[in-house]
């Protein structure tokens, strides 16, 4: 089942007879230490993937640009081989080149008007929160681009104050585990030591309706995410509950 990007209607999408489509559910950086390299992992989900195959990248329900594909590739532990083809079910390797986790790829010979994209994977609201602060200023190149890279294999949230442009952002995770990762990964692949200032926040959900007439309580703090999401973080479950309370005409979801 696929989505119709002009109506948004479901549609049935045979994975033996419908044009090629896969979905990128993971993003892995750095899996080469030499380089600064990206991987994008997709599942096929219909038709043949072949190699050169000329692709649609659905980015945010859109068609955002055509690229060829010109070396899939199959990785067994750090060995990577080229692929000729694959079939539905089978997870590929693709040079990540602006792909984001979610995003589906189709055939070159699907129009626009009959272009499609896969359910994407829920995004939950996180529960833990800080921001992080680098003890070398002269790493702070290495520093942004880890950031970047790490927060787009979706392991942490890279979350930005609305209103305030010039405060770091907020780090936000499922739970204080990533962080460490996150910490360890900083220092051994980009040389960045850092240290975690953790925030009063222990809850957040994402916020469905317009924000600029949601009204917030004095401890609320109303973020956005990289793909202009909007969450809200809480400092106590009954902060989040009087928000809903108080905001009937708005929604708050605890996962997208």
């Amino acid at each position: 089942q696929v989505y119709r990007l002009d109506t948004g209607d479901t549609a049935a999408w045979d994975p033996s007879t419908s044009p090629f489509s896969a979905y990128v559910f993971k993003i892995q950086a750095n899996m080469d230490p030499k380089h600064r390299d990206s991987l994008a992992f997709v599942r096929i989900c219909s038709g043949v993937l072949e190699r050169d195959t000329v692709v649609k990248h659905i980015h945010q329900g859109a068609v955002s640009r055509e690229l060829r594909l010109s070396r899939p590739a199959t990785l067994v532990a750090q060995e990577r081989n080229t692929l000729d083809s694959a079939w539905p079910g089978d997870v590929v390797g693709l040079v990540n080149a602006g792909f984001s986790i979610g995003d589906t790829i189709i055939s070159s010979t699907v129009s626009k008007q009959d272009a499609v994209e896969h359910q994407a994977l829920p995004i939950f609201a996180p529960s833990v929160f800080a921001r992080l602060v680098l003890s070398d200023s002269a790493k702070r190149k290495s520093f942004d681009k880890g950031i970047e890279q790490l927060s787009s294999e979706g392991s942490i949230l890279l979350l930005h104050a609305r209103g305030r442009s010039g405060e770091p952002p907020i780090i936000a995770a499922l739970g204080r585990l990533q962080f460490e990762v996150l910490q360890s990964r900083l220092a051994n692949e980009y040389s960045c030591q850092v240290q975690l200032q953790d925030l009063p926040f222990i809850c957040a959900a994402w916020l469905d309706g317009e924000v600029e007439t949601f009204a917030p309580t004095t401890t609320a703090l109303i973020c956005e995410d990289v793909r202009g999401h909007v969450a809200v973080l809480f400092t106590s479950e009954w902060d989040r509950d009087h928000c809903r309370q108080r905001n009937p005409e708005h929604q708050l979801h605890d996962h997208l």
